[in-house]
């Protein structure tokens, strides 16, 4: 779920914060956050703050996560093709 939606100043990217629900590849702490670009043109995927998604993000560890719009990520109402085929997740560390 989405918690916070930071914009820096003069930066092309956002940051947007996650309280973490499951995992299914990899180890992620119950907080993480990750980048993406602002959209119009530049690939970022729009979050709203409170909404819940599946988001495919890669990275080189958990401390730098990005997404965008060319990745799978989807709201979660929008991901039970995906959900089903991943089966339960695991609890965040």
């Amino acid at each position: 779920r989405v918690c916070a939606i930071v914009n820096p100043p003069g930066s092309y990217i956002v940051v947007v914060k996650f309280r973490v629900e499951s995992v299914w590849r990899g180890k992620l702490a119950k907080e993480v956050s990750l980048t993406t670009g602002r959209g119009n043109g530049d690939c970022g995927y729009r979050f709203e703050v409170g909404q819940s998604y599946l988001v495919y993000a890669y990275g080189s560890d958990e401390t730098d996560l990005a997404t965008n719009i060319c990745q799978r990520t989807a709201a979660i109402s929008d991901a039970t093709v995906d959900l089903k085929l991943l089966g339960k997740g695991k609890v965040p560390s």
